[in-house]
């Protein structure tokens, strides 16, 4: 089911596709000291607007492909255990499994923030500028792509002979480096952001195996990232939670 083919779709389609307008913006930078630092403004900016635009492009081209795949193989949403489990269950233990990755999360942070080589300043988290209604359709495209490419790779690693651990564990790593690309990016790559985020994407990969449904991490990870946004959001400068996606 070549399942590398799978896993670096999502990690390769945001490397490869880049922000034209901001390139073409850093070839006209003006001469001068003065001229360097307001177009150096003028670039982050329009980086970060034109950033958040193209993820969810990204998002949505990588979706394609991946419903290209799925087909070429042979994978179809039945298998996927879309309709394995009832609603009724799937979705209360989605949001019992996304109340305590937040819950997890809160842990996690208030715990290494205390360890002596935590650093004293936190990074402003991408998600804490912008347009709210922009992240949040990128936050929901996110997931509902996230989940079923996460799926298709466990799926297609166990078929190809791999053990489960190591589905998980390379799936979470190409999700890290996902979340990690693009500017902004939808998690920085500092305050052990990156470190969580494995966490979280191998718990939902577990879960995935466990409940044999996509249904229940899709729940679990949309109830964990709008909750973590709107923390990032609400309390940008003095929660202890900054919030990442997935």
């Amino acid at each position: 089911m070549a399942p590398w083919l799978v896993l670096l779709l999502y990690p390769v389609v945001n490397l490869l596709i880049a922000q034209p307008r901001a390139f073409r913006l850093a070839r006209e930078r003006r001469p001068g000291l003065m001229g360097y630092l307001a177009s150096r403004e003028l670039l982050q900016q329009e980086l970060e607007d034109t950033g958040r635009w193209l993820l969810i492009g990204k998002l949505l081209f990588a979706a394609v492909i991946l419903l290209a795949w799925m087909k070429w193989c042979g994978l179809s949403v039945t298998q996927l255990g879309v309709f394995s489990v009832p609603l009724g269950l799937a979705i209360p233990e989605g949001l019992v499994a996304g109340a305590l990755l937040v819950c997890g999360r809160v842990a996690f942070l208030g715990l290494v923030h205390r360890l002596p080589f935590a650093p004293q300043k936190r990074p402003k988290h991408p998600q804490s500028k912008g347009p709210v209604a922009i992240w949040l359709l990128t936050l929901v495209v996110g997931v509902a792509f996230e989940e079923p490419w996460r799926a298709c790779c466990l799926l297609a690693f166990t078929h190809s002979g791999w053990s489960q651990t190591f589905g998980v564990t390379v799936t979470s790593i190409a999700f890290v480096h996902a979340q990690m690309s693009g500017f902004p990016a939808r998690i920085p790559g500092a305050n052990f952001e990156d470190i969580w985020a494995f966490i979280v994407g191998a718990l939902l990969g577990v879960l995935f195996f466990r409940s044999g449904t996509v249904i229940v991490p899709f729940v679990a990870s949309l109830s964990y990232t709008l909750t973590s946004f709107a923390l990032t959001r609400g309390y940008p400068s003095s929660s202890s939670m900054h919030a990442s996606t997935p």
